[in-house]
């Protein structure tokens, strides 16, 4: 008798604790992943070393509860990004994702030199109300550049930050705004600032939206005088699968 009321104490332990867990923590919901492939059209107004002229790219993501993945590649001035990332963030208390991310980013300067860029975060992301949500990201970044003629490589460690913004005023429109050292074809060493804002319309609910962002960006923002390095306007579609 007194083994089966420590048996029953026992499990009713492990049911509470499992219960309580899982309200606090969700690992991985299955569900099947909403992907969209959006595609850039860039115009550089105010270029700098590594952005002239025009500039075209393609880039893919897929998005779940608690996985997130983009991939995309960028061609401009004769040069040639290639980006892929990945963000893993359980959801906690059935309010927010904390979790980790990963960025690899080659930008290949044609017979100069290649970066290779590898960002280790942690990702943060909470819908505050219904229009407004939040998130950031932020860790350790190492720049890894092989210059063409020379045997060994150079290494440069770092650190980046991204924060982001973003608002639903209505029905089929997104804004946002977001502050950062990096954007997802661009890894500067910290701490060059970018800002970026810009507004995105569905046109056909859940297939087909259009958007478009202007990104200003500043060398050396803490140590120089903040002088704008470089602004552009991108005008993109983005089909939704």
């Amino acid at each position: 008798m007194k083994f089966k009321k420590l048996l029953f104490l026992f499990l009713l332990i492990i049911t509470v604790t499992v219960s309580v867990h899982a309200q606090v923590v969700e690992f991985f919901t299955p569900a099947v992943p909403k992907f969209s492939v959006k595609q850039n059209v860039q115009f550089n107004f105010w270029p700098d070393s590594k952005e002239k002229g025009l500039g075209l790219s393609v880039a893919g993501d897929f998005d779940m509860k608690q996985l997130h993945g983009d991939m995309g590649v960028n061609f401009c001035n004769g040069n040639m990004d290639f980006t892929t990332q990945v963000i893993y963030w359980p959801v906690f208390f059935d309010r927010f994702n904390l979790g980790i991310g990963f960025t690899y980013h080659l930008f290949n300067y044609t017979e100069v030199f290649k970066e290779n860029d590898f960002l280790f975060n942690v990702c943060f992301k909470m819908d505050i109300l219904d229009w407004l949500a939040f998130s950031f990201m932020g860790g350790y970044f190492q720049k890894i550049t092989f210059i063409d003629g020379f045997d060994k490589p150079v290494f440069n460690p770092s650190i980046d930050v991204n924060a982001k913004f973003l608002f639903y005023p209505g029905d089929n429109w997104t804004l946002y705004f977001q502050f950062s050292s990096y954007n997802l074809f661009n890894y500067p060493l910290f701490f060059s600032a970018m800002f970026s804002t810009g507004a995105e319309f569905d046109i056909v609910p859940g297939s087909f939206s259009t958007g478009l962002d202007l990104n200003t960006k500043f060398y050396d923002f803490i140590v120089n005088s903040q002088d704008c390095s470089q602004f552009n306007l991108v005008v993109y579609g983005r089909f939704k699968i």
